[in-house]
């Protein structure tokens, strides 16, 4: 038996169950600590247009407080859809989005946070972590829609640290920005690799090679 500063009698059990709870919380604090320190936040940079291909739209998100950006390859339907939401004064009617807001909002479901995790078939996927009355579920969307729902519902946008360092070295130089091969759909990846094949740059055309084939 010990005795508290009070002079109350502490039975062992109570002592191993608090023990047990200070150990639990430091666990949980270490736990938290490394999930934050193995992701990283991204800000909305803008959208851009490709030199090479003008048909081609480019989502820019840049790491917070740094210069480094990671590319997000765009359909023309992806494009407008971003530009009505980052740009609410101009559109010209109520996009789906707001509809989708108004009924999240109406059911007590918010978006918490969303966080990049992957790349699948040339698309970059993200889990959005949706909360109602304290219950979390984790929904996979394409990285694209999980950007759009983060800045309907103003929460912060993550990518695995992992994932970020492993794509962000295929950019070159400060003021261009490179999309990862593996980013890049079936018919830019083909269209690349003509064009590598024709300029001679054949360790390009063999990794734009190798791509195709892990796709098929």
């Amino acid at each position: 038996m010990e005795v508290s500063p009070y002079g109350r009698i502490i039975s062992p059990c109570w002592t191993r169950c608090s023990s047990f709870y200070s150990y639990f919380c430091m666990r949980f604090s270490i736990f938290s600590t490394m999930t934050e320190r193995y992701r990283v936040e991204l800000k909305v940079a803008g959208l851009s247009r490709g030199v090479s291909d003008t048909d081609m739209f480019i989502l820019l998100l840049r790491e917070a407080g740094s210069k480094r950006m990671l590319p997000l390859l765009l359909c023309e339907e992806e494009m407008q859809t971003l530009s009505m939401v980052m740009n609410p004064t101009t559109r010209g009617r109520i996009p789906l989005t707001e509809c989708v807001k108004h009924m999240t909002d109406v059911f007590g479901i918010i978006v918490e946070e969303v966080e990049i995790s992957s790349v699948l078939d040339g698309r970059y996927t993200a889990l959005m972590t949706c909360c109602q009355n304290g219950l979390r579920e984790h929904v996979r969307v394409t990285a694209v829609d999980a950007v759009v729902m983060a800045l309907v519902y103003r929460c912060p946008i993550y990518i695995r640290a992992t994932l970020l360092e492993r794509q962000v070295p295929y950019q070159r130089g400060k003021d261009s920005v490179v999309l990862p091969i593996d980013t890049l759909t079936v018919e830019l990846l083909e269209e690349a690799l003509q064009r590598a094949v024709k300029n001679e740059n054949y360790k390009l055309a063999s990794r734009l090679r190798d791509e195709l084939i892990r796709r098929r």
